[in-house]
């Protein structure tokens, strides 16, 4: 029961260097319907400087990060935007204009894909207020997580004061295990690994700010599979609510995996495995 979040990542990671290197291979004519700008809405109205912070206020409204990530010789960059209370956005940019795009204003997230800023396929959602209700609040974040980071297992030390009360869940401490300090350049950071049994990942947070740094996956022989490199930090961005709200464009295909995913942790499976797009 332990495995699931990390399992969950793992398949999102596999997805994405599916739908990755299909795009290397196989570019060509592709259409779309439906325009949508949350990206770019949210990078402009984001503001601050500086990759590294060095401390967080208390009460901390959010924060945005800038991620490249390398996986064998494929790579792609994301961003994430956290405000509080339960407000995110995670954009991964893929190659010849497609982003995945994962939104939540507190009440529903939602996933979908867009090409060159127009929605293709299908839209997926859950919703927030159900999945509380069911699970509690804490599972309910943790089940969600790997998917609303698009394969971030998390980003914030779940042991930060600042932060412990979104990201330091009890499910979550049950996968994770603080192993040290250390130093990424000149930066001190907290560092935690997956437990015995897990497949093997660790992170890196930074010790002034508990916000993540570096994340990797090892393969059995503790070969690195995947790398994420956070190459810049932005403590208070100034996001307004509108950006993490989503109205799907008239005609979009709308699916809704609340059940899905209450019935598949019902009958003790874990979350559901994504359906696999025409293009993975």
């Amino acid at each position: 029961m332990q495995k699931r979040r990390v399992q969950a990542v793992l398949q999102i990671i596999s997805r994405l260097w599916t739908q990755t290197a299909w795009l290397i291979l196989c570019a060509g004519p592709i259409w779309a319907t439906d325009a949508v700008a949350t990206a770019q809405a949210a990078k402009k109205q984001s503001v601050g400087s500086g990759n590294h912070a060095t401390a967080v206020p208390r009460k901390n409204r959010g924060f945005e990060l800038e991620i490249t990530v390398r996986h064998g010789g494929v790579g792609w960059s994301q961003e994430v935007v956290y405000k509080r209370p339960h407000q995110w956005m995670a954009v991964t940019h893929l190659r010849f204009g497609i982003d995945n795009i994962r939104l939540c204003d507190g009440h529903t997230a939602w996933a979908f894909e867009t090409i060159d800023g127009e929605i293709d396929g299908d839209v997926r959602k859950w919703s927030i207020g159900r999945l509380v209700r069911e699970l509690g609040k804490d599972r309910a974040y943790v089940e969600l997580g790997p998917e609303a980071l698009d394969g971030l297992y998390t980003v914030a030390d779940p042991n930060a004061a600042e932060w412990a009360d979104e990201f330091g869940s009890k499910e979550v401490k049950k996968e994770l295990k603080r192993v040290g300090e250390g130093r990424l350049g000149a930066e001190p950071v907290v560092v935690w690994e997956t437990g015995k049994g897990l497949p093997k990942m660790r992170l890196w947070f930074g010790k002034g700010d508990g916000i993540l740094r570096r994340q990797i996956t090892y393969d059995d022989k503790r070969g690195e599979v995947t790398r994420w490199v956070v190459t810049k930090v932005k403590l208070e961005p100034k996001v307004d609510d509108a950006v993490f709200r989503f109205s799907p464009p008239k005609g979009a295909e709308i699916r809704d995996e609340t059940d899905e995913l209450l019935k598949a942790l019902r009958a003790g499976k874990g979350r559901p495995v994504e359906k696999k797009g025409a293009r993975d």
